[in-house]
């Protein structure tokens, strides 16, 4: 826990090893950490640890996403393109799903609810996919595929309004028709990527909204621009 206003350490909490992304649940309420193969569910408050689960990720806990309510969590495999889902009042692994019809040997490396939670959508970065799964049945089933116009380090969010998706590539989708719709280009016209995108909405000179690289759920409305 740092002290935002100065940078000073106020508090170490140990968790494991590998430790790799961190979110803050829209409501505050709680921090989730992802470390070799466990979950961890901190309460904000005071740093004080909720649960553990245990050997989820497959080889290691990479990219994952939370819905709004604080239910489930979606958390990326290792070593295969799919992810487990974590019931996180239960602390328990409820589904680990795959994509493709046959399972696909690459690392999953992003994950993203669609704002209302109705789409979750996975990266295959070494093959060059977004995977789209619906998200308003348990476990979740794939819908289908879009095609990447490049690899990368992979990682998915959405704008804040769910008009638009966007991946480690230059493309970007509109997230109800799954097309492609733009490609991102610098002042000359050379096409820009990168792997996380955040999007804050200013008014008066003051932050009044912001958005999130994990591609987090906002069903319940928190966080959104008004």
């Amino acid at each position: 826990m740092v002290n935002p206003e100065n940078g000073d350490i106020i508090k170490q909490i140990p968790a494991g090893p590998l430790a790799h992304n961190s979110i803050a649940s829209l409501d505050g309420q709680f921090v989730f950490l992802g470390t070799k193969t466990a979950f961890h569910i901190f309460r904000a408050a005071d740093g004080s640890l909720v649960r553990t689960v245990e050997e989820v990720g497959e080889k290691g806990v990479f990219p994952f996403t939370v819905d709004s309510h604080n239910r489930l969590a979606y958390i990326c495999l290792g070593g295969h393109i799919g992810f487990d889902v974590v019931g996180i009042a239960s602390g328990k692994a409820l589904h680990r799903v795959l994509a493709g019809p046959e399972p696909i040997a690459h690392r999953t490396h992003g994950v993203a609810l669609t704002p209302d939670e109705s789409e979750l959508w996975i990266s295959d970065q070494q093959g060059q996919k977004l995977f789209y799964f619906d998200a308003t049945v348990q476990p979740p089933t794939q819908k289908g595929f879009v095609e990447l116009s490049r690899a990368g380090h992979g990682w998915i969010c959405f704008s804040m309004d769910g008009r638009f998706g966007w991946c480690h590539t230059p493309d970007v989708f509109d997230a109800r028709s799954h097309k492609q719709v733009a490609t991102l280009k610098d002042e000359t016209g050379r096409v820009v990527c990168g792997s996380k995108f955040i999007e804050v909405h200013l008014r008066d000179g003051k932050v009044v909204a912001m958005g999130n690289q994990f591609g987090l759920g906002r069903a319940a409305g928190q966080g959104v621009p008004r």
